[in-house]
């Protein structure tokens, strides 16, 4: 079967639209011969082109038979044959039938259309036959055309590729699909070559081709290219050049492999990025220069130390940033190390640099020669101001102590004022110790040029208030230093300074704190240039020594308050711990308390008052015990504590809040299962496993869209032999599905999404601990869980949990007792401190049928254990003890009764216990105080465990 013609019929299973005369005279004058024939092949119409072929007109046609004509005037009897097979084809079928022959070395294709009668079935055909001899010679040279062409390709070294207007390969050499694509050349013909192109590349080598198919110019871009379906790529570099066959523009694309130079290029850069990230983080600044001196690359350090920006200082000599004193030393070692170098010897120096300010601070050089693109140095310069002001305040310090024992502490401190106003070129120094209570009541020293200016004595020795003193207000209230180089705006405010005062135009402070609270502060103001950040060291430093002055003057008076302060720290401890033994005996004394009620509430009749009475004091106990036991617990984390629910129920509770979490453009859809869904787990996972899926979902969606939530049941019938399903173990499971509607996943994340801090979300979006998490608390609780995504088609994960067979209520049913006729006479050995709760639990036990050794020490109950002839099947224990605590006990009675039941009792809560691998809070532990019903199911569910397990 051949193309459809390209001829336009006029349709023709509608005879009655139009007359048959009416179509004649649109197909005669067709240029391509056109006729009908009945069924026997009798020519009923025929037009001028058919006809001429015959060499007869059209009405001299009608009548003759056209398989004849073929047979007899054109000698072609096979043709004849075919076409009348083809006709009974078309009469028997009803469908339209083309097909190609060849006559006298010419090319026809003929289209035989049936033509539908009124009534009953086809008898007509009317048959087009075209030449379609110029079409096929056309189709050959293209053919040949593409055949010369793929041989230049196939010999063309390197990847080459063609490629039409929109990127797809129309041809490629040998090379690109053995060594590269690894697939055959029908495999890749016709696919898009962005396919083979890293995702990261696609965009720049895309606008590179475009440009050269618009622009005609020749384009470079390096890409990465997917080796052999991955998942390696290596570095191409693809050249392109436009070519027009045919009047079509295509791509000529040739590729260079360049991985080894584009790894060596990223090498060196990463080589380059560490240097400049470790440079960027040293304190010290980091410098390069060449032979003759200049600065070729220092690090932003620069800034910090010298206020210099690195820009600043690139393509200067090092000279101008050194003191002018310095300078000649400075260029003989420089020269020095250029001609007399060892590379691997690094000399040091010291030396004065300038800052940006105009100032000076010392500087530690080490350096070494430097051999990158010529002979330099390259070289660490450390700020040494602050060691070398240290040295000098070590000699001063040593120097005020020799004087202390000679001098007061106010000759002492204006000797430390002085010194700061020389360092710091001040004309006013000061000191004020605030005291304890109020800054009236304090030691104000003033230096000896402010003391004379004010005249001290004359003023009793006192300063003006500290108290909203304009210029203190900062360092006295935010306890940090302060530099104010223009006070002129706090005199616009505050007026003048107080009488005899000294005017101010700029001002240093530097508080001393003490234990979060400013106790002096010492200043200098009226520096001839601004006070910079080496001003606030010398001075800072200063404060110390001074601080150190007051403070061995004052040691004697705050010794008292030092021991005093101490006893109340040992206080406080001791109170600390009187209040958990105060709680742990309370708590005994609440059980007593509660045993006693709940005995004589048993105790019938009662009167209506005498039992509001008891409900009362019951109401008050369990009010007291839940205040000790906080105060016991006290941000302690709790165990977890699998209990028999619902998980419809779950999931129905917890919709309201996912719906807040989620958002409103997202809508959670919740089908619950018909069917009972009882699972045993902690109802706190449930909350963790939905919220973390719904988040994920939700950071899947990116506008609007759908969260589904359903439940339901499955039945796992045999051992999975799939390695993604995890071996599952047979049984029945309840599922708990999440859908969303959202971006999916790749296929090749999928494998790792459980994985922890895996995420494929921005920076910032998370950290890939959800599904994670989610994964822990399924395999915690012995199920399975399975994820579906495709990208664009959303994600599900489905969760298997296996399905609880019994009720809600297991072996930790708060409310059910077994009959006392129904229990065995077992054996309880009880150990309790406190003789009321061991009377308590001794008589409920006795009065419910078992057989009590009761102990009020560990060392007894070893004794009786030991001594006893009879089967202990229990041991009911306190654990905090005196001699022994309760732990240790059971482990040397198990020593003794391997099978011996143990049954923990304490005020405190487990967790906070030394022997957590000894409880299961839900089966072997009690929490005092507890009623006596509590302790009678914990008993009759440890030996009914014991009994079963017999």
């Amino acid at each position: 079967m051949q193309e459809e013609s390209k001829c336009n019929i006029p349709h023709l299973s509608h005879p009655d639209r139009i007359s048959e005369k009416g179509v004649f005279s649109v197909i005669d004058a067709f240029p391509e011969p056109v006729f009908i024939v009945d069924s026997q092949g009798r020519i009923q119409e025929a037009n001028v082109a058919f006809s001429s072929r015959f060499s007869r007109k059209p009405g001299d046609c009608i009548g003759l038979n056209i398989y004849e004509l073929l047979s007899n005037e054109l000698l072609l009897p096979e043709l004849a044959d075919n076409r009348r097979k083809k006709a009974e084809e078309v009469l028997h079928t009803g469908k339209r039938l083309s097909f190609d022959d060849e006559q006298d070395g010419r090319f026809y294709r003929s289209t035989i259309y049936p033509v539908p009668p009124v009534e009953g079935s086809i008898t007509r055909l009317l048959i087009v036959v075209q030449d379609i001899t110029e079409s096929r010679h056309a189709e050959k040279e293209a053919k040949n055309g593409w055949l010369f062409i793929q041989a230049i390709i196939d010999a063309t070294p390197g990847t080459f590729c063609l490629l039409d207007s929109k990127g797809r390969i129309l041809a490629l050499n040998p090379y690109l699909c053995e060594q590269v694509v690894g697939r055959s050349s029908g495999e890749m013909t016709g696919t898009n070559s962005m396919e083979l192109v890293h995702p990261d590349d696609r965009r720049q080598l895309g606008q590179s081709m475009k440009k050269v198919l618009i622009e005609g110019s020749e384009e470079a871009a390096e890409v990465r290219i997917l080796i052999k379906d991955g998942p390696e790529y290596r570095w191409f570099l693809l050249k392109s050049r436009r070519i027009v066959i045919d009047g079509n523009n295509l791509l000529i694309v040739i590729g260079t492999d360049i991985n080894d130079q584009k790894q060596a290029e990223q090498a060196l850069a990463l080589s380059e990025q560490k240097f400049r990230s470790i440079a960027e983080q040293l304190d010290a600044e980091v410098f390069i220069l060449d032979s003759d001196g200049i600065i070729t690359y220092v690090s932003p350090a620069t800034e910090r130390i010298s206020g210099f920006l690195p820009d600043e200082m690139i393509n200067h000599s090092f000279t101008e940033f050194i003191h002018e004193d310095d300078r000649q030393r400075g260029v003989e070692k420089f020269l020095d190390m250029l001609t007399n170098h060892e590379s691997s010897k690094t000399r040091e120096s010291l030396v004065r640099c300038s800052r940006k300010n105009g100032t000076f601070f010392w500087g530690e050089v080490r350096a070494k020669i430097h051999n990158g693109d010529g002979i330099g140095i390259i070289g660490l310069l450390f700020d040494i101001t602050a060691r070398k002001r240290h040295e000098t305040f070590k000699a001063f310090r040593l120097h005020i102590l020799q004087m202390s024992e000679s001098n007061t502490m106010e000759d002492l401190l204006r000797l430390i004022v002085d010194e700061a106003e020389k360092y710091t070129e001040s004309t006013i120094g000061f000191f004020h110790y605030l005291g304890d209570d109020s800054p009236d009541d304090s030691l104000q020293v003033p230096s000896t040029s402010v003391k004379t200016s004010m005249k001290w004595e004359e003023n009793n020795n006192q300063h003006p208030s500290l108290m909203g003193a304009m210029f203190w207000a900062d360092a006295l209230n935010q306890g940090k230093p302060v530099i104010n180089n223009n006070l002129n705006h706090l005199l616009e405010q505050y007026g003048n300074w107080p009488e005899k005062h000294p005017d101010l135009k700029r001002l240093l402070v530097v508080p001393v704190e003490r234990g979060g609270k400013v106790v002096a502060m010492i200043g200098v103001g009226n520096k001839s240039g601004d006070y910079d950040e080496n001003d606030l060291g010398w001075v800072t430093s200063l404060a110390e020594i001074a601080w150190d002055i007051v403070a061995r003057k004052l040691a004697e008076q705050s010794k008292q308050e030092m021991q005093a302060m101490l006893l109340q720290s040992q206080k406080m401890e001791l109170i600390g711990q009187l209040a958990g033994g105060i709680a742990h005996d309370f708590n005994n004394m609440l059980g007593v308390i509660l045993g006693n009620i709940e005995m004589a509430m048993t105790q019938q009749p009662l009167n209506g008052l005498l039992q509001r009475n008891l409900m009362n004091i019951l109401s008050a106990v369990n009010r007291s015990s839940d205040l000790t036991t906080q105060l016991l617990a006290f941000a302690k984390e709790q165990a977890v504590m699998p209990l028999v629910v619902e998980l419809n129920t779950m999931v129905q509770n917890l919709l309201s809040m996912l719906r807040r979490i989620i958002g409103e453009n997202i809508t959670i859809v919740w089908i619950p299962d018909s069917h009972r869904s009882l699972i045993k787990v902690d109802p706190s996972q449930i909350d963790q496993i939905l919220v973390n899926l719904c988040i994920n979902a939700r950071n899947a969606i990116s506008d609007t869209g759908t969260i589904t939530i359903e439940t339901g049941c499955w039945q796992c019938i045999k051992n999975s032999d799939s390695p993604s399903q995890s071996s599952r173990i047979p049984g029945d499971y309840v599922t708990l599905t999440v859908t969303d509607t959202g971006c999916g996943i790749d296929k090749e994340h999928l494998p790792h999404i459980f994985e922890p801090f895996f995420t494929v979300n921005k920076q910032g979006k998370g950290m890939g601990l959800g599904l994670a998490t989610v994964y822990g608390i399924v395999k915690q609780n012995n199920g399975y869980i399975d994820c579906q995504s495709e990208p664009g088609k959303g994600t599900t994960f489905r969760i298997h949990f296996p399905r609880h067979k019994g009720g809600y209520l297991d072996f930790d049913d708060p409310e059910e007792l077994l009959p006392s006729d129904s229990c065995t006479l077992e054996t309880i050995l009880i150990v309790e401190d406190d003789p009321d709760i061991l009377n308590l639990c001794r008589l409920e036990l006795e009065k419910n049928g078992y057989k009590v050794l009761p102990a009020n020490t560990p060392e007894e109950a070893l004794k009786i254990a030991v001594s006893s002839t009879e089967t202990i099947h229990l041991l009911l224990t306190d654990v905090v003890m005196p001699q022994m605590n309760g732990c240790d006990l059971a482990k040397k009675l198990l020593g003794i009764m391997p099978h011996l039941k143990t049954l923990f009792m304490s005020g405190y809560t487990p967790d906070v216990i030394d022997y957590p691998d000894m409880f299961d809070v839900r089966i072997n532990y009690i929490q005092k105080p507890f009623t006596l019903k509590t302790l009678l199911l914990s008993v009759q569910n440890l030996l009914k465990q014991e009994n079963s397990s017999s």
